[in-house]
């Protein structure tokens, strides 16, 4: 009979091979990467103004030290109305400042009503704390230049928002080194490094064209945008422009589906950009179907086209498993359990009525590791096919392809051609 260790080294191997493969000492260096999550730090709280604006707003996050002023600008969100806010950060001291985008151009003018936290304060976080209950209230240009003049002096200029770490349309190509697929299991089993060596957002690998409809493609677990060469070598360039999105994908799926509400409606501030079309793949199914019910939440509805390839919408057994025995435990395995609650919230908030989902899977692969019935070679056509979800799309098409294979597949490209061509006209 096994022992207790003696089985824990035997399924962390078997988990190894169902994510990417992972070595033993992939999984030591996995633990202390997510000893460092572990430290994350929230900031958050909620912007007001009077009266209200129907304008963006824009909170930015800036590093400081006790007793000096703003150094360095470490995040930024775009909210919209009196939103909410909310940052993951290592421990520090932080300022934080919020200001209405009126003319919607992304950078604060002076003539634009801006508001901070306290006078303005210093936010000291330490390793695992919450600050969540910050309020910020948007001051008209006069006030603000008569409560903090250093704002409004001749030597502050506009800050540059941009930011390492986060990619709101940087344009790069598919033959990027940030789209290595072996940064892809770096991603997963090390989701803090990977985030500090390659950061994570939305890339466009052309600039943006006002006549074409965006295509932003979202990978899954352990993957880069570079699986999906074949399905962008598809794309009719004249009609359609490629996006990607580029993620550390061991992290909570919520914290995903947030971070890329919060990016698109940026994006579309800054390009005015009326529609995207959605296609992902596996887990990335999961993380699109999220950020739409955030933006729908939020009344943004420019997403009219959501393609689902091979999604496991009642989540892997393997991950469900990994949470109960595995004594390194990846943070999206807690979400792709099946029942878990994000999968449970996915489910109980429909798309809204302008968006039409289609359901793409493929069924080559016979038995798969943890898992039980018909499978594509990794999730079981069971997950992939929820009945709840078949029946809420728009079509349902198999293919006879491996999980992996079927983005390789020229029927599916074929069959992509096809919507996008519908959707189109």
């Amino acid at each position: 009979m096994l022992s207790a260790q003696c089985f824990r080294v035997l399924y962390v191997s078997a988990l190894a091979g169902l994510f990417a493969g992972a070595s033993g000492c992939t999984l030591v260096k996995a633990k202390k990467d997510l000893a460092r999550l572990d430290q994350t730090v929230q900031i958050g709280g909620k912007v007001t103004c009077a009266p209200m604006t129907d304008k963006p707003i824009c909170v930015a996050l800036f590093e400081g030290t006790p007793g000096s002023d703003p150094k360095k600008l470490i995040a930024y969100q775009v909210i919209y109305k009196t939103g909410s806010f909310s940052f993951l950060q290592k421990p520090g001291d932080y300022f934080v400042f919020a200001y209405e985008d009126a003319n919607e151009d992304g950078a604060f003018q002076f003539t634009e009503r801006v508001g901070w936290h306290g006078d303005p304060s210093l936010i000291t976080v330490g390793p695992g704390e919450v600050k969540e209950r910050i309020a910020i209230a948007l001051r008209s240009p006069e006030q603000a230049g008569k409560e903090l003049p250093l704002l409004y002096a001749k030597q502050v200029r506009q800050v540059d928002m941009q930011v390492e770490d986060k990619h709101a349309g940087t344009i790069a190509g598919l033959d990027d080194p940030r789209f290595d697929r072996a940064t892809g299991p770096l991603g997963m089993w090390e989701p803090v490094t990977f985030f500090e060596r390659y950061g994570a957002g939305i890339f466009f690998l052309q600039p943006y064209e006002q006549d074409t409809i965006p295509v932003l493609f979202v990978h899954g677990v352990g993957g880069t945008p570079r699986n999906f060469e074949a399905l962008v070598n598809g794309l009719d360039r004249k009609r359609f422009q490629p996006w990607v999105a580029q993620y550390p994908s061991g992290v909570r799926l919520p914290l995903l589906a947030d971070f890329y509400a919060k990016l698109l409606k940026e994006i579309q501030v800054q390009h005015k950009v009326p529609r995207v079309i959605v296609v992902a793949h596996s887990m990335g199914g999961l993380v699109a179907r999220g950020f739409i019910n955030r933006l729908t939440s939020d009344g943004q509805f420019f997403i009219p086209l959501f393609v689902s390839i091979s999604s496991p919408w009642q989540g892997h057994p393997g991950a469900g498993l990994g949470v109960e025995h595995s004594p390194v435990i990846l943070p999206c395995w807690y979400d792709m359990s099946p029942g878990s609650p994000f999968l449970d919230a996915l489910q109980k908030t429909p798309l809204p009525s302008g968006t039409r989902h289609y359901l793409l899977f493929g069924y080559r692969g016979g038995k798969a590791l943890m898992t039980e019935g018909n499978t594509d070679g990794t999730l079981p056509l069971a997950s992939m096919l929820d009945l709840a979800v078949q029946g809420s799309a728009v079509k349902v098409f198999g293919f006879n392809e491996t999980h992996n294979g079927i983005l390789e597949s020229p029927d599916v490209s074929a069959c992509l051609t096809r919507i996008f061509d519908d959707h189109a006209r």
